[in-house]
């Protein structure tokens, strides 16, 4: 992996981790209503569904864009016999 794709991947999951959202506010209401323990316990799901979120788009790019510069490579190549 690049360093510039590596920093701009780290900067992205940052501003994902910090940005509150329907998740924060379900652990905030578990731990008034049920307690720590549980609120611990949603707080641990929540992050695994998130990084198989993350891990299944990042996937899902991977391929798009391995088929993306094979279809490009394709008609480059297809244009250039054309030409001779």
């Amino acid at each position: 992996m690049e360093l510039l794709t590596l920093i701009s991947l780290t900067f992205a999951t940052f501003v994902y981790a910090i940005s509150p959202g329907p998740g924060s506010f379900a652990v905030f209401a578990t731990s008034t209503r049920y307690g720590t323990i549980p609120a611990l316990w949603l707080s641990v799901e929540h992050v695994i569904g998130d990084i198989l979120y993350v891990s299944i788009a990042m996937f899902a790019l991977t391929m798009l864009v391995q088929t993306i510069e094979q279809t490009i490579e394709q008609t480059i190549e297809q244009s250039m016999v054309r030409l001779v």
